[in-house]
């Protein structure tokens, strides 16, 4: 995972009035009382809202990082569930649904297999009316929010065929949540890294022997190599990991910080 920097502009379709009289707390109320299901028009998914998330993301899937189309095999996520919260009664954060701040793009396999209504916190639930959202203390990391890259880490050494991703740091225990919520050490994503450490150890062997000889023409030719592989703009996947990578190397002056 990777910070994203979300665009300030909200999609048209998200602040209409159909979205706002979905979300009436009116409605929400006499649906509790019946114990009815909420049934939420799907704004989230018309295409401009999905293609400002997966421009947002690169086409990245939010928690993964893996390239995904904007149609097929992926999913708008609401980082805080809408309707429902995994092993708790009554309804999720419905006051949400439509909210810019809430939605990202991601695979399908991590948000409907993985994360689904999950939604862990340190302290009390928010709800509209009483406890703030930034007083609940979230355990899984917003990537809109905070830099995931200070909480996750990645390991190469120990796992055949595997990158393997584990919590670091003062956040160590949110970035493990994070980590076993959304599936990020599932072994087809660790075997997707791995199958990019071959191209980055050698791109790193050769910027530290050109470094190491003062090649000064191929240390220019390395560092915008480093700088592209590790790129938010870039078309690749695992940023987040190729970072963490080139830091190990002490290599991290050459990543990118977009």
């Amino acid at each position: 995972m990777i910070s994203l920097k979300r665009p300030y502009a909200v999609p048209d379709v998200l602040t209409n009035s159909s979205s706002k009289r979905s979300t009436a707390e009116s409605t929400v109320k006499t649906l509790v009382k019946q114990k009815e299901k909420i049934q939420f028009e799907r704004l989230w998914g018309e295409r401009p809202v999905r293609d400002a998330l997966w421009g947002m993301q690169n086409g990245r899937c939010c928690y993964c990082e893996r390239l995904r189309d904007s149609i097929r095999e992926s999913d708008i996520e609401h980082f805080r569930p809408k309707a429902a919260i995994d092993g708790e009664d009554g309804y999720g954060y419905w006051w949400l649904a439509y909210d810019w701040n809430n939605l990202f793009f991601s695979c399908r396999m991590c948000n409907q297999h993985y994360k689904k209504t999950k939604f862990p916190i340190a302290a009390l639930r928010a709800t509209p009316r009483t406890v703030d959202l930034n007083d609940e203390k979230a355990m899984l990391i917003d990537p809109a929010l905070e830099s995931p890259e200070d909480s996750i880490g990645f390991d190469w050494s120990h796992v055949p065929n595997q990158v393997v991703p584990y919590g670091i740091g003062s956040n160590a225990n949110r970035g493990n949540t994070t980590i076993e919520v959304c599936g990020l050490d599932r072994q087809q994503v660790c075997g997707e890294r791995y199958a990019v450490l071959g191209m980055l150890k050698r791109l790193a062997k050769a910027m530290l022997l050109s470094l190491e000889q003062g090649n000064a023409q191929r240390i220019d030719k390395y560092k915008t190599e480093i700088l592209a592989e590790t790129s938010a703009e870039s078309i690749n996947s695992f940023i987040g990991f190729r970072r963490a990578f080139f830091r190990a190397y002490d290599l991290g002056e050459y990543v990118a910080d977009d």
